[in-house]
């Protein structure tokens, strides 16, 4: 047990890579250096053995690679491989990009982390610009299809723009619808004071402001 103890901290302590002793000779011998001075180079090599070589002997080491250094150079190639995956996501890939966030927070990537969440935000708003234009493309397609914008299924259709949620371009263009309604009412001179209450009751319903429209409706 004496001799093990010393030889398991030596491992421990030992580079990963292995040292090569190249001689003058051109021969190489490969191992961990264990003792380098003045008077003498010695190596142990994979076997266990010990090679002694004088300093004159000897053109150069090779040194192996710490563990830490290992470890350092580990850690920059994944940082670069992060740095790679997040830039070759899709534009438009949120649920990566999200992941990639989290992935990058759990290895302590900070800098890949923030990346990864800047392309993140983008990808969103690319997503919401999108969901914004396709309803805003599903509602003209069905206010097409209203032959009368006092019709019941004008009213349903509003319904629907302001039931998504979407303030930006399809709430504006069904305000604008509603307007249009209220306008053809006073037109027409057909709205009823109950008329006026009830469309105000589902206008209010819907989340639409209703102060410019309750006063065309007096």
């Amino acid at each position: 047990m004496k001799l093990v103890v010393p030889l398991l901290l030596l491992g421990m302590l030992a580079p990963t890579g292995a040292d090569v002793v190249h001689l003058k000779d051109g021969q190489k011998v490969e191992g961990r250096v264990i003792q380098e001075d003045a008077y003498a180079i010695k190596i142990r090599t994979s076997s266990g053995a010990v090679e002694v070589f004088l300093p004159v002997q000897v053109d150069y080491i090779e040194r192996g690679k710490t563990t830490p250094e290992i470890a350092a150079e580990k850690r920059v190639h994944d940082a670069q491989t992060l740095q790679e995956r997040i830039s070759s996501t899709g534009a438009d890939d949120a649920a990566s990009l999200e992941g990639l966030v989290k992935e990058c927070e759990a290895a302590g990537f900070l800098n890949e982390a923030a990346f990864a969440r800047s392309r993140l935000a983008d990808a969103q708003n690319t997503l919401r610009a999108r969901n914004r234009a396709e309803l805003l493309g599903q509602y003209q397609q069905r206010r097409k299809a209203i032959p009368n914008i006092l019709a019941p299924e004008m009213k349903r259709l509003i319904e629907w723009a302001f039931s998504t949620g979407i303030s930006t371009g399809l709430q504006d263009v069904a305000r604008e619808d509603f307007a249009a309604l209220i306008r053809t009412h006073c037109e027409a001179d057909t709205l009823t004071t109950s008329l006026a209450s009830e469309v105000i009751r589902w206008a209010r319903g819907i989340g639409f402001d209703t102060s410019g429209a309750s006063r065309d409706l007096r």
